[in-house]
């Protein structure tokens, strides 16, 4: 019978799909709101006022928990289907924590479990750090994405959280988990571009050979920038939509960045844009995932879109702004996620599920293999200069010597070839 209860729940599960949430709004003050508080001292804990609400967390009330002491709160009502992180109903699993006393604080990590019942921790799906060195009496986002699971398969149970502190007062508000699954669409990892060239990233220096493949990135190519000077990269060919946070089609940016030198590498911060240009443009968010960075080690990058403080994120082209000054460092495999099904991201890039179209220059013109839709030319700067529809020849006789990208489109696929004149 269980079994079968389990099997109609996931099934209800895949046709009727809405995020779930625990806010503790309507609660009774001091009642524990049916979450199981198993901390390691009695459970003492339960609903209070939130005194701070200037900040993310504008909710009149939260549940506290006196003391951690290395214990997990279950959510029986937050019940986790069984599945594979990949294809997993729920893309994110977030809360939001505000630490209010204790010793010991700096650095904590929040896991995230499965449990078959609301006395154990369950199974680990995953864990973050967002704090560093933690800060007192501030509410943080803590967001784990179920597709960056370890696990084989996420077993089914209830949600299970756990603060890995001992002696620490906090309160948690807002606990969600949120439908997906969250799907890339979109992923370049520079391995198809030459050695020395700039790889279609305006404010590269070059494309060099991966210099550590041991780690989380062992693809041989990767993008190269000498020297950050607070500079952007931007990324002319891919296009981000115009919507607001909370509905917006993509749910991720990602990226991985390697720290190589430099005199300024200590707790950098990375910013994702939306531009028109190739400055930053509109700021969509920042993270800071390093802490003191670890020299010659990749690290992976990724920023939750519908965090974004905008009202509206514009259109524009993604960039990316590694905030130091004198760093030399190194980023590779940009990757885009939506969990709206079907959708498909609008690029100027030939990816690998697109056939590359043969062109070259000869005498003053961009000679195309074959007849195509569009053929647009732009300088390395990222700016259109010349665009001609229908047509297998491009005259750029009008243009100086230098290289130039050039952005064929046929049949909705997208092609991007450099040429130099």
């Amino acid at each position: 019978m269980k079994k079968i209860l389990l099997s109609l729940l996931v099934l209800a599960l895949s046709f009727n799909l809405s995020a779930t949430k625990i806010d503790f709004e309507t609660a009774t003050l001091g009642t524990k709101a049916n979450v199981f508080l198993n901390t390691g001292n009695s459970g003492d804990g339960g609903v209070i006022v939130n005194t701070v609400t200037n900040g993310i967390n504008p909710s009149t009330q939260a549940l506290r928990i006196a003391k951690s002491a290395y214990g997990n709160l279950n959510f029986p009502d937050l019940v986790l289907p069984e599945g594979a992180p990949a294809n997993y109903a729920y893309w994110r699993i977030r809360c939001k924590i505000m630490p209010i006393s204790g010793s010991g604080l700096d650095y904590p990590t929040i896991e995230f479990n499965s449990a078959t019942n609301s006395t154990v921790l369950g199974t680990k799906i995953g864990q973050i750090g967002p704090w560093g060195g933690t800060t007192l009496n501030k509410w943080v986002q803590c967001d784990f994405i179920v597709s960056a699971s370890a696990l084989t398969t996420i077993p089914a149970g209830q949600l299970s959280i756990k603060f890995v502190k001992d002696v620490c007062e906090y309160a948690i508000d807002d606990i969600e988990i949120v439908p997906g699954p969250n799907v890339s669409v979109f992923k370049e990892s520079f391995e198809s571009y030459a050695i020395g060239t700039s790889g279609d990233v305006v404010g590269a220096n070059n494309i060099f050979a991966n210099p550590a493949t041991t780690g989380i990135n062992p693809t041989a190519q990767a993008v190269h920038k000498t020297f950050a000077g607070w500079g952007v990269l931007s990324f002319p060919n891919i296009n981000l939509p115009e919507g607001t946070p909370a509905t917006y089609p993509l749910t991720i940016v990602k990226c991985k960045i390697l720290v190589i030198g430099g005199t300024d590498t200590g707790y950098p911060s990375l910013y994702f844009g939306s531009s028109t240009d190739n400055n930053l443009g509109t700021t969509i968010g920042k993270i800071g995932p390093w802490g003191d960075a670890s020299i010659g080690t990749w690290v992976n990058c990724q920023y939750i879109l519908n965090n974004s403080t905008l009202a509206t994120i514009p259109a524009g082209h993604l960039t990316i702004k590694l905030e130091k000054n004198d760093c030399e460092y190194a980023m590779d495999d940009v990757e885009l996620f939506s969990n709206v099904p079907g959708y498909s991201l609008s690029t100027g890039l030939n990816q690998t599920t697109g056939k590359a179209i043969d062109a070259f220059y000869f005498n003053n013109q961009i000679q195309v293999g074959q007849v195509v839709e569009k053929a647009d030319v732009y300088d390395v700067n990222g700016r259109l200069l010349v665009s001609a529809k229908n047509t297998s020849i491009v005259n750029i006789a009008n243009l100086g010597r230098g290289i130039y990208i050039v952005k064929l489109q046929l049949n909705g696929q997208n092609s991007v070839i450099k040429i130099l004149k």
